[in-house]
């Protein structure tokens, strides 16, 4: 996990559990799961303290399987405006990507805990 403000790094090792059972393919809504985790931790570095938010829209694009072993997914905001915080991130194996994604949160005041 590494992270700096407006991006975000995590990794999994993803392991047979997490196969469609029928290829050795990790299940897309894992790969979904990992893209809007990154997504949402990299919009988390850029919001005020009394600032929440929420993933209002995710577009995912899968490339290729991703197979058991370890996974990279980075999320990074493009930008910030007054409600959207528009993010896209990529999944990835060491050297080869899964998967590519992009998302728009939206923001409002309050709703967080001091």
């Amino acid at each position: 996990m590494n992270w700096q403000e407006g991006a975000f790094e995590i990794h999994w090792r993803a392991t047979e559990a997490f196969t469609t059972g029928q290829v050795e393919a990790i299940h897309g809504g894992a790969i979904a799961t990992l893209l809007d985790n990154a997504m949402g931790w990299a919009t988390n570095t850029v919001l005020q303290d009394d600032e929440n938010f929420a993933t209002a829209d995710l577009q995912i694009q899968f490339v290729r399987a991703a197979k058991i072993g370890l996974l990279k997914a980075r999320g990074s905001v493009v930008r910030r405006t007054r409600a959207q915080l528009p993010t896209d991130r990529v999944a990835t194996r060491p050297v080869t990507s899964a998967a590519y994604a992009s998302a728009i949160s939206v923001r409002w005041r309050g709703g967080r805990e001091s």
